[in-house]
Formats: structure tokens, sequence, C-alpha cells
């Protein structure tokens, strides 16, 4: 006799099954499932022991098992790899101070990394190359070009000349922009010799800055001069960088060099957006069902850099992660703002609803 089984004597018999108002009493007395180290005990999970997984949940548990359902609707957002499913949302703007982000995360099995969720700036980033001048002998540079792309695809050919065959910045028989270096007697010169001609009108002049050593000047404009004759600048390392003028991802273009002496790395880093901070999960690189979520936070003061390579990180320990699981998952800042120094604290905190 339980209540379903006499309502459903009832409706056999013909009488409405409302018409009586069953209750019950009592309770088994033969041992329940959940105390034999059979755990979780959930309708629509695996049940787990010792020895096996059984893959029909409670249907296939022998013996008395009892268990509360509820059921609700959980609703969900997918955002299918769709641009125009981004959610876009005030963040510290329009008096909208938030610290603590929580969600459900449906876990669905990945080889690759899945970006969850990103906080980003309104403004774009401009790319970055380098080039580091390795010896003082200009005869090494003598003849050997320097290629540089903008961002709007504005290509130049530069042309190192230890030949005094024209000014630096000045253009070739071919259309190349001379890079002067006759009587330079160190790195640094050779440096600010390419940072004159790349700035130069024919060179990339109002589309890519250039930052090379400081050469220190005296009050009349003049040169400081060491006791060994040479220029005196205050970086002697011989590095240049160069920076997009017009920010974004256009900007991650080609800068190569045909000078044996010298090393450079090509335009990077440049974005249409800023990413100050993104969470997502990872999978572990030893086992297909590990998973482990990470948050990154730009350690820049701005954010104005790309999160790639200025990022600080910290990750939850690798989870075994099933398809269709459901994770709560909360980030909090923990701490104010904070200006000048001092330590700005955040928490991830991550658990299987399994109930």
């Amino acid at each position: 006799g339980t209540r379903n089984s006499v309502r459903a004597l009832l409706n056999i018999y013909g009488y409405p099954p409302d018409v009586i108002k069953i209750s019950e009493f009592g309770g088994s007395s033969e041992e329940q499932v959940e105390t034999l180290g059979i755990s979780p005990i959930n309708p629509h999970y695996p049940i787990k022991d010792n020895f096996d997984v059984l893959k029909g949940g409670l249907n296939t548990v022998r013996g008395n098992v009892s268990f509360i359902l509820k059921q609700k609707k959980l609703h969900n957002y997918m955002f299918d790899s769709r641009p125009n499913r981004i959610i876009n949302s005030d963040w510290w703007m329009n008096n909208v101070d938030v610290n603590t982000v929580e969600f459900v995360y449906k876990h669905k099995s990945s080889t690759g990394e899945q970006e969850i969720l990103r906080n980003s700036g309104s403004g774009k980033i401009s790319a970055t190359a380098t080039m580091q001048i390795l010896t003082d002998d200009i005869s090494d540079f003598d003849g050997t070009l320097l290629r540089i792309t903008s961002s709007d695809g504005t290509k130049k050919t530069y042309i190192f000349d230890d030949d005094n065959d024209g000014a630096t910045g000045t253009l070739d028989g071919s259309g190349r922009v001379r890079i002067q270096i006759t009587g330079s007697v160190n790195n640094d010169e050779i440096a600010t010799a390419i940072s004159s001609s790349v700035s130069s009108p024919n060179g990339h002049a109002g589309k890519i800055s250039v930052l090379d050593s400081i050469n220190f000047l005296t009050s009349t404009g003049q040169e400081f001069i060491t006791s060994d004759g040479d220029t005196f600048f205050a970086n002697s390392s011989g590095s240049i960088i160069f920076t997009q003028i017009t920010p974004g991802l256009s900007g991650n273009t080609l800068l190569t060099t045909t000078a044996p002496s010298s090393s450079v790395t090509g335009f990077s880093g440049g974005s249409d957006t800023q990413k100050l901070w993104k969470l997502k999960l990872k999978p572990s690189p030893y086992s297909a069902s590990l998973y482990s979520f990470e948050f990154e936070l730009n350690n820049t003061p701005h954010g104005s850099a790309s999160i790639d390579s200025n990022a600080m990180s910290m990750s939850t320990a690798y989870t075994t992660m099933r398809d269709g699981e459901l994770w709560n998952v909360m980030l909090q800042r923990m701490s104010s703002s904070i200006s000048g120094s001092g330590t700005q604290e955040y928490k991830l905190a991550t658990a299987l609803q399994d109930e």
C-alpha cells in the first residue's frame, strides 16, 4: 500500500482518486541502499562504488532505494561561437560596480581550450616589433636590407649604406630608403640611424613610431662626447622598438632584415580589443577527462598590452568532468580597487552539482 497504488486501484474501479485523502505512515525496515557505501544517490547520474559504474543510475540498483526528485527548469544561453550572441554589458561603467560573477557551466568535452568569459576594454592595441643591433662593425651592414610594413599596408625597403652615397632618409636609385651609417662607432649610433630613416618623410613617418637609444643633448642642442670621442647614449644596448601608430589587428605585419649582425621580431600584439581578464576551461595534456578552470588577469598598469604575454593567472586543480554535468562557478574580487602599491585578491571557486 503506497499512495500511488491505492490511487491506481480507485481508478480501476471507476472512483475518482481525489475523493479520498490518503496519508502514508511508517517506513521500511530494510536497510537503505545509501547506507551501504554507494553514492551519490541521484536518479540521473551513474552510481559509483569501488568496483563498477552502473550506467543506468537508480534503475539498476537492487534493494530499498529512496530519493526526492525536484525538477526545475534550467535556463541556458548558447554562444555557439557566434559573435552576435556575445553578451555586452557594463563593467565598472555607469555605476555598475561588479566584484563577483557567478554562473552554471554545462560541460562539453573538448580537446582545446574553451574561453568562457572575457572582459574587454574599449580601445584597440598597437602592434610592436623589435630589432637588436649585435655589432658596431658597420661593414657588416653595408648593402643589407630592412623591410617594414605599416598597418595601412605601406611597404618600405630600407638599405644600409656605409659609403656616404646619400643622407639618411634619402632614396637610392631603386627607391629604397637609405640608412646612412658612415662614421657610426657603436651599436646605438647604428640604431639611431635606423630610427631617423624610418621616421623620415620617405620612410614610415606618421605610420610607425620608433624608440631607440636616448641621445642626451646639452642646453644648446650639442651632443655629449665621451673621453674616447664617442657620442654618449643612455642606452648602450642597440635595441629598437617599432610601434604601429594605427592600432588594431591590421598592424600585425612583417618586419624582416638581411643584416646578419642583427635580430628582429615581426609586429605582434595588435588587437581590436583590450583583454583585461578572461576565464577559460583548459583540458589536461595527460588525460582526456581532466579539466581545469583558469583565470588570467592583465598585469599592465592600464590593461593596454596583450594579455597573452602580460598576465598573471590562477587555476583550479584538474578534475574529472563528464558531458552534461553542471558546475557552479564563482569568480570574485575580494578587495576594492587600489591606487598605487597594494595587493589585489581574487578567488575562483567551482563545485559539481551532484544532487
